[in-house]
């Protein structure tokens, strides 16, 4: 992913997971910001709003479960 973007605010019926395999992005789920930097691991719940952003320099992949 390309610095500074990521999707817009949005749901999904279910759970998500995301690891942060390379890069740092910043999470927004619910009304809470989260910095993930590489290695981190975040839980979206069912129907939670969500969306976050690339926030390095460099190109940033995530792994979705």
């Amino acid at each position: 992913m390309l610095p500074e973007h990521g999707p817009p605010p949005h749901k999904h019926r279910e759970q998500e997971g995301f690891y942060v395999v390379e890069s740092e992005f910043e999470f927004h789920v619910g009304d809470n910001a989260l910095r993930m930097p590489k290695g981190s691991f975040v839980n979206v719940p069912a129907m939670a709003l969500q969306g976050w952003v690339n926030k390095s320099a460099g190109l940033g992949r995530l792994l979705a479960t």
